[in-house]
């Protein structure tokens, strides 16, 4: 995995998740938003988050509430796919429930753990790309220094 800040590769310790508050961008008031990029393979995407998905999965079958939400009725539409399967036919729907799940995928691929004074806090997905092999995220986080 690779993790960028304004395009220049950073050490992937710097990046944490925060448990609480995620995505709550008024908590960042007057704090400068810092573009990130992540690269991670798909082979370790899906080691790291197939069984969240799985369960995801086996949820929507047996709940079948869409709750109003595009990205859910779209999966619905489509017969509720395994990853394997979204990532074989349907590329335009993974994306989507990728942003749908980034509180839930950057937890399973980064974490939380903080390693010195200096980290940089990752609070949304907002763009994802694939290629043959690797998925390409981006978004917004925010530098934290206490020093």
């Amino acid at each position: 995995m690779k993790i960028s800040l304004k395009n220049k590769k950073t050490d992937t310790s710097l990046f944490t998740v925060p448990e609480f508050n995620y995505g709550q961008m008024q908590r960042w008031a007057g704090e400068e938003q810092l573009k990130y990029s992540l690269e991670i393979t798909i082979e370790t995407f899906i080691t790291k988050f197939s069984n969240q998905f799985s369960s995801f999965r086996k949820d929507e079958i047996i709940e079948d509430d869409c709750l109003d939400l595009e990205v859910l009725i779209a999966y619905k539409n489509a017969g509720r796919p395994t990853l394997k399967q979204l990532f074989s036919s349907n590329l335009s729907l993974l994306a989507n429930l990728i942003i749908y799940h980034q509180y839930e995928i950057l937890h399973a691929i980064i974490g939380t753990s903080l390693v010195g004074k200096l980290f940089y806090s990752i609070n949304s997905i907002d763009k994802v790309e694939f290629t043959e092999n690797k998925i390409y995220v981006e978004g917004i986080c925010f530098k934290v220094d206490r020093q």
